[in-house]
């Protein structure tokens, strides 16, 4: 097989993730590495984690600004992490954005992650031009909806959240 020298990555504007913080959740290794190593080149502060305990261990100390995490994880799995995260006390956290990333196609595992809490489900593999997209959008989506409806809070507990509320 024919070397063949990859090309730089392109990125067009609006695909810069600078100033963000993205929990990276992966048990792969390798697939960790390869996804860090990818949004770093588009200037994300990456904070890795290999299993559902490391990732609310770090989400508590790092506060990011999105998770993205892959539904198989050992011991408790992706869904299983979303919901811990959805339940936690803190605003900030509880309403974080988050991201399913599986290598399976099922829309059984779709619905699954999405009614867990996470905002958006994608199949890997997936460029990391492509994923920068999604966070923007995501991001986008998550002030202009925070505009638009009251989010009521008192202290630190939750009496609302986006979730739980139903469009009009």
């Amino acid at each position: 097989m024919p070397f063949v020298k990859p090309q730089p990555q392109q990125t067009i504007e609006g695909e810069s993730l600078a100033g963000l913080k993205l929990l990276l959740v992966d048990s792969d290794r390798d697939n960790l590495v390869m996804t860090m190593v990818a949004l770093r080149f588009l200037k994300a502060k990456i904070i890795p984690a290999l299993s559902a305990q490391e990732a609310m261990n770090s989400l508590l100390q790092e506060e990011p600004d999105v998770l993205v995490s892959n539904l198989v994880l050992p011991e408790e799995d992706g869904c299983a992490l979303i919901r811990q995260v959805r339940r936690l006390p803190y605003p900030k956290f509880c309403r974080i954005p988050a991201i399913a990333l599986t290598a399976c196609r099922s829309d059984e595992l779709c619905e699954r992650a999405i009614a867990a809490g996470f905002n958006i489900y994608h199949e890997i593999p997936i460029l990391s031009n492509e994923l920068a997209i999604i966070i923007r959008n995501l991001l986008s989506f998550r002030n202009e909806w925070q505009e638009q409806h009251a989010i009521v809070l008192a202290d630190t507990e939750v009496l609302a959240r986006p979730t739980d509320l139903k469009s009009e």
